[in-house]
């Protein structure tokens, strides 16, 4: 009898335990705030060690040239012109003998602003073969014949998973590079921080972090070679030539002297050329699907303000100085759009133009395309030449400059009514 007694009271003080434990983790599980997750520093990336060509000597160009393990470029299309585009290029070798016949590129695109996220999987066998979906994929071994596809389906050569291998060149030794980086989510419970899930990173990850260092650079928009820490996604391996295999080394390498090269531009793209891979969407023809696309009402509503880092420079040994004008890119673009609105600013006051004695707009600059209004502003006391058809069937209307900008202009340099405006 004394035996039944017991194995009730003991019966019941587990189920009373119980209650207590279920009530508590409950409470921990959906209203604690206190809830630990692992590290994972995804959009924490800074850019170190901005440089642009022009500041770097004929040895540094050459060892980023030979370090650059990515290609980036970016679109922000902050200024509306086009599309917002985002894309890498992996360039690396397939095997440890660095040879030329080695050399693969492998590249991700983007067609808007790309967030990442946590991929479920079931193990890390499965996280290693998965590919990050949203993706526009492009794979070359001459770095000039792409081939692509949407998605993780495709005959590209090599795939941008986990289990993916790229050997880079450091110092003329071979490097291999893995993505095995992984961290724990931890859930509280009562007072112990239980696993409740593994995150295993992928290239949508790698992607993000690179376009958030782009993005929150201390230079801006441009052309530059930048440093981030990548040791928390790759494992580094190292060649023993004397074993004839990869044995481990210290990932910071990648961080120390693994270089990034990107573009950061205002502009939205508008057409292939202006992609790594001279396609976008899988389509080298882009630019005129969206001629075909693009409207005559969406084109009269589009409006360009070309400012200092949109235009070209020429330096003229003749005048001392550095004249103003576009890039044969830039020339082409517009006269495939005769209908936008476009503004020319030249601020020379500004940072970007420190550095130039711009003494005017040169021959032919503007010649043939359609400009609504030229400003020319400044502080300091300067004269402005617009020399021989600088802006000839432009059908310009406006040139807005501030008192201290005097204008030179050539009896050619214009032929279509304007107004002055002093500002």
């Amino acid at each position: 009898m004394a035996i039944k007694t017991l194995g009730k009271i003991c019966f019941s003080l587990l189920v009373v335990a119980s209650i207590i434990v279920s009530i508590f983790y409950i409470y921990f599980k959906y209203f604690d705030s206190s809830v630990t997750i692992g590290i994972n520093n995804i959009n924490d990336q800074i850019g170190l060690d901005i440089k642009s060509d022009n500041e770097l000597s004929e040895n540094e160009k050459a060892e980023y040239e030979e370090r650059w393990l990515i290609h980036a470029n970016y679109y922000s299309n902050d200024k509306e012109n086009g599309i917002k585009l985002q894309e890498i290029q992996y360039n690396y070798f397939s095997d440890y003998t660095l040879s030329s016949d080695s050399y693969w590129s492998t590249g991700m695109q983007f067609l808007g602003d790309f967030h990442t996220y946590a991929t479920n999987v079931a193990n890390e066998k499965e996280a290693n073969k998965a590919v990050v979906n949203d993706f526009y994929y492009y794979d070359t071994t001459d770095g000039i014949s792409w081939m692509g596809f949407k998605g993780p389906a495709g005959g590209i050569g090599n795939v941008l998973n986990r289990d993916a291998y790229m050997i880079i060149k450091i110092d003329n030794k071979p490097y291999r590079l893995k993505l095995t980086g992984k961290y724990n989510v931890y859930d509280k419970f009562l007072f112990w921080d239980v696993k409740t899930q593994t995150v295993y990173f992928d290239y949508g990850d790698v992607f993000d972090c690179i376009m958030s260092a782009i993005k929150s650079n201390s230079r801006g928009y441009g052309d530059y070679y930048i440093k981030i820490d990548l040791s928390q996604y790759f494992s580094v391996e190292k060649y023993d030539e004397e074993n004839k295999k990869f044995v481990k080394t210290n990932a910071d390498i990648v961080k120390n002297y693994a270089r990034i090269k990107f573009h950061y531009d205002e502009n939205g793209a508008v057409n292939s050329a202006q992609s790594i891979f001279g396609i976008i969407a899988c389509d080298p023809k882009y630019d005129n699907n969206r001629e075909q696309i693009d409207t005559e009402y969406w084109q009269e509503r589009v409006i360009y303000n070309l400012t200092d880092d949109d235009l070209d420079y020429r330096y003229s040994e003749a005048y001392n100085g550095y004249l103003v004008g576009l890039n044969i890119d830039q020339i082409t673009l517009f006269k495939k759009m005769p209908r936008t609105i476009v503004n020319i600013i030249i601020n020379l006051d500004s940072t970007y133009l420190q550095n130039y004695n711009i003494i005017g707009l040169d021959y032919n600059a503007f010649e043939n395309l359609q400009i609504n209004k030229l400003s020319v502003l400044s502080n300091k006391s300067i004269e402005i030449k617009l020399l021989d058809k600088c802006l000839y069937n432009t059908s310009l209307s406006i040139i807005e400059r501030t008192s201290n900008v005097a204008l030179t202009i050539s009896e050619n340099a214009v032929n279509s009514e304007y107004v002055e405006v002093i500002l």
